[in-house]
């Protein structure tokens, strides 16, 4: 058994808005579909990494998100929409 379609976009505007992982999307959808308050919402992304990220999307000509963990591991993730905008990002990278 699914969420009914006004709750999926609904589901859908929350975990945009607070740009929730696959995991947390999971868990919020096991908690409608059990009726229990919503859990704890994450963390606000650090300022510090929000300025980095815009900083190198401008740069880069595209999308950034940078995942930072708790023990100062993370991702750099770049978005592309085409081949020709990878190789956009590529040339400013080299």
């Amino acid at each position: 058994m699914g969420l009914d379609e006004n709750r999926q976009e609904e589901g859908a505007r929350h975990v945009v808005a607070r740009g929730l992982t696959v995991r947390q999307t999971e868990a919020l959808v096991r908690q409608w579909l059990s009726d229990k308050p919503d859990p704890v919402e994450p963390s606000k992304p650090d300022p510090d990494i929000a300025r980095l990220e815009q900083r190198l999307a401008e740069r880069l000509g595209s999308a950034v998100q940078i995942r930072h963990g708790n023990k100062g591991k993370g991702q750099l993730v770049i978005r592309y929409n085409s081949l020709d905008e990878l190789q956009g990002v590529l040339a400013h990278i080299r």
